[in-house]
């Protein structure tokens, strides 16, 4: 019997930009995390909200990648504009709903992973949970405690040896740097991988492919090292191809303090 893992976020219409031009396409945590679950086999489950006028499309795009949308209609569909041709990217919120994401959420893997303001009052159980800050940073939110936590530095901007700071309160804080590496701590444990240093302008999705990838490792070998190298050649792959395919390159962690 498949994991089933629940994406608690908002699916997205995206408008992104880069220096070849601009496009108009599905985008959010359910749809990206949802490839990613695909292709590890695990199934997926996404609690949401969308407008009416886009909910039948939506639900039919991520039907599409095998992902049961479970979706409350709101006032609108998160949309955002994403400029890719500055560093760190740009990010702005065109419409999104006034109605929030509530209520009881439990299964082997939860992740909780705003877009921007959407979470509510939302209870979840998992054997292991995560929790991405993205959306939490954007709207100025607290973010909830969990097993583990992600964030790039398109979100904010650190010293790596600060990220000890946050197994305060997740047990597990990994910082993610693009063509730099992803750094992990655990348990005020500061490790480092190196990336696979895929060039590319849209790097849209990345970040929820590797705590897809990262999460599911976790829940079925809780190998953290094992895990951040996995969900590292999992995310390169999705870089060079834009498919969720394992590029194999040398992956090795490096304990750092």
């Amino acid at each position: 019997m498949a994991v089933k893992a629940f994406v608690v976020a908002n699916p997205t219409v995206d408008y992104v930009i880069t220096r070849e031009g601009g496009s108009r396409r599905i985008g959010g945590p359910p749809y990206y995390m949802g490839l990613a679950f695909k292709a590890l086999g695990v199934e997926a489950v996404a609690i949401g909200v969308v407008g009416s006028e886009e909910k039948e499309f939506i639900e039919q795009e991520l039907r599409k990648i095998g992902v049961e949308p479970r979706l409350t209609v709101g006032d609108a569909t998160t949309t955002f504009e994403l400029d890719y041709r500055v560093k760190p990217r740009r990010s702005k919120v065109v419409r999104r709903p006034s109605v929030k994401i509530s209520g009881l959420v439990e299964g082997p893997l939860v992740v909780i992973n705003p877009v921007f303001d959407e979470i509510g009052r939302v209870e979840f159980y998992a054997d292991v949970s995560a929790v991405d800050l993205q959306g939490f940073i954007r709207s100025g939110g607290e973010a909830p405690a969990a097993d583990i936590v992600h964030f790039s530095d398109d979100d904010i901007a650190i010293e790596p040896r600060d990220l000890i700071k946050y197994n305060d309160k997740w047990r597990i804080a990994i910082y993610t740097t693009g063509s730099r590496g992803a750094y992990m701590s655990v348990e005020g444990r500061l490790y480092y991988a190196p990336s696979a240093e895929i060039d590319v302008d849209d790097t849209t999705g990345s970040g929820d492919v590797f705590l897809a990838v990262f999460s599911t490792f976790m829940l079925r070998i809780n190998d953290p090292e094992r895990a951040l190298c996995e969900a590292s050649m999992y995310t390169a792959g999705y870089l060079a191809s834009k498919r969720v395919e394992r590029l194999q390159y040398g992956c090795e962690v490096e304990r750092l303090g």
